[in-house]
């Protein structure tokens, strides 16, 4: 929902229906986003430098000279001198015309998009792990698990709206929020437990509360028998796990590491991951760990 008076907008709601992603919540910036609207420096119209002077022109002398530049270019240098990136800010359809534009028009094959650096290396990985893409959720049905772990991220300044569906799943339907991170993040207040890990030490953390999981019988063997390999070799890469040297390279004590391991046993458990890690290979390894717990 959106105030305006004369002509200027001056107010951002939300609409407070269940039917949307956000209900009665905003991040910062879809309610206060809107001031760059009517400031002094934003460009409503395009410049052109020529030499030292920037000029106002018309969208049609701009994109005219655009379009010649580009043809000027590939015909001194070849269709491969030009580069294309796209946005994954931009629609599908958008991003369609636009490496139509570069592969059809200009005969370029250099083609990418900003997601390349974040998204993307992480669906590549979440698909070659799952066999396939496609297990995604609505955040409305994360409210629905039955206990949420919560590694490496807080997504209460990262994806404040994701923020909210947390706290909303702890405080009114209250599910069991666990919170693996060296930092107190504003999920912590909400979580029914923290573990303060020292930093890079998640694999050992993730795999001694697999080897609890198992050792306590608490996984699906038909599911493991239909559609995974190798569990046994893995059943035993976790047989020798000592909980007290753990203990001691992660910082969380036993019993700590026992209680998270019982809020995830025989439980529907929602992971949600810092958003980057699956884009950095360093932290790659314990975001697959998670996808293995049991």
């Amino acid at each position: 929902m959106i105030g305006s008076t004369d002509g200027r907008i001056v107010d951002v709601n939300p609409s407070h229906s269940d039917g949307t992603v956000n209900r009665s919540t905003l991040c910062i910036r879809g309610h206060f986003a809107h001031d760059f609207l009517d400031v002094p420096e934003r460009l409503t119209v395009p410049l052109i430098r020529e030499e030292d002077q920037v000029t106002r022109t018309t969208w049609e002398a701009a994109l005219d000279l655009v379009a010649e530049r580009l043809l000027s270019i590939k015909g001194k240098y070849g269709p491969q001198s030009i580069a294309f990136l796209g946005s994954s800010k931009c629609t599908v359809e958008e991003n369609y015309l636009f490496q139509k534009m570069a592969r059809v028009v200009l005969r370029t094959n250099n083609v990418d998009n900003g997601a390349a650096l974040s998204g993307r290396p992480a669906w590549r990985r979440l698909e070659e792990r799952l066999g396939g893409g496609g297990r995604v959720k609505t955040l409305s049905e994360l409210e629905e698990a039955d206990v949420i772990l919560v590694l490496g991220s807080d997504p209460t300044q990262s994806a404040p709206v994701l923020g909210y569906h947390l706290r909303r799943a702890s405080r009114i339907r209250r599910a069991p929020v666990i919170v693996v991170d060296p930092r107190r993040t504003d999920l912590v207040p909400f979580s029914s437990l923290w573990l303060p890990l020292n930093p890079n030490s998640d694999c050992e953390l993730i795999d001694s509360i697999a080897s609890i999981l198992v050792r306590k019988g608490f996984y699906d063997r038909d599911f493991i028998g239909r559609f995974t390999e190798g569990f046994s070799e893995y059943q035993a890469s976790l047989s020798s796990i000592n909980l007290e040297m753990v203990s001691r390279a992660t910082g969380v004590n036993v019993k700590a590491i026992e209680e998270a391991a019982g809020f995830l046993a025989g439980k529907r458990s929602h992971l949600s991951l810092d958003t980057a890690s699956p884009c950095r290979d360093t932290a790659f390894r314990p975001w697959m760990r998670l996808l293995t717990l049991p």
